[in-house]
């Protein structure tokens, strides 16, 4: 799991311990959202976070060429750890 999820979900699970979340559900979709939009805001670590879950099926359905797409991205951007895991 990248580790940008790790963190929303302590994040989250913090808010839950301490009842300052009235839901205390995780949103992975808001997260996609942001990260997605991060990402094109040229945020690349945003862009390497998509891109592994993308790889690896974390929260969603695996899609190596959209998991290329962003590491791509995200190596443009001058992520230099998205440059070296550009294949599926």
């Amino acid at each position: 799991m990248p580790r940008a999820l790790r963190d929303y979900i302590a994040a989250a699970d913090r808010k839950c311990d301490h009842s300052i979340e009235p839901a205390c559900e995780y949103n992975v979709k808001s997260y996609f959202e942001t990260a997605d939009r991060d990402c094109d805001a040229a945020k690349p670590r945003a862009c390497y976070g998509l891109a592994q879950m993308y790889r690896k099926g974390d929260s969603i359905d695996v899609d190596p060429a959209r998991a290329v797409e962003l590491h791509e991205k995200g190596c443009a951007q001058g992520d230099a750890e998205s440059c070296f895991v550009r294949e599926p």
